[in-house]
């Protein structure tokens, strides 16, 4: 997480011609193994993605959230960027495919949708509005966040910045990015 909210851009070309290069081939309707985490969902460039819109994203994300499970839940999003980087790299896709929902953050994958797919994504969610959806959910709710990317500075800033903007957030602890030395910081919820 970029605590100054960047995000990269993308060519819509380049986005729109991975989809359609592999899209078109794989795509197929499917039911999630987990509908209620899931729903109904599309595949799309070797990505089943949950073809939700942004209010539905947000409540599946709290109401699974609720849910008692011996592990946290993974929530991503791809877009053009990622399915690029995915077709040359197995061990990046399949860290995406790990997840138990994948979003859809590319204008131009939500377009080839569309066109390519029987059940189409309706709507672009992007990181940058969902974010704020579920903390100001999650603020009404009582439920609580772990926060976990960037490096060490970064992950400081993003906390301290997302307490001032969600004062009523109970952020339960939050962790840097880099794993490959693990140090968690575990704080009572506010």
């Amino acid at each position: 997480m970029d605590s100054t909210n960047g995000f990269l851009a993308m060519s819509q070309t380049s986005a729109a011609t991975a989809l359609l290069q592999t899209g078109g081939r794989t795509e197929k309707h499917i039911r999630t193994a987990n509908p209620s985490l899931n729903g109904t969902g599309t595949r799309v460039t070797g990505f089943d993605v949950a073809t939700l819109d942004l209010a539905e994203a947000t409540r599946s994300i709290i109401e699974t959230s609720k849910q008692r499970r011996d592990r946290p839940l993974y929530f991503t999003s791809i877009n053009g960027e990622v399915v690029a980087r995915a077709d040359r790299d197995e061990s990046f896709a399949e860290l995406f495919r790990s997840a138990d929902q994948i979003f859809v953050d590319g204008q131009p994958l939500v377009m080839a949708s569309r066109i390519l797919c029987r059940t189409p994504i309706p709507e672009r969610v992007a990181t940058t509005n969902l974010f704020p959806a579920a903390a100001r959910t999650a603020e009404r709710t009582g439920t609580t966040f772990y926060m976990l990317g960037a490096d060490p500075d970064e992950i400081e800033k993003a906390v301290s910045n997302v307490r001032k903007a969600y004062p009523r957030l109970r952020i339960f602890g939050h962790s840097h990015g880099y794993l490959g030395y693990v140090s968690y910081e575990v704080a009572p919820a506010r």
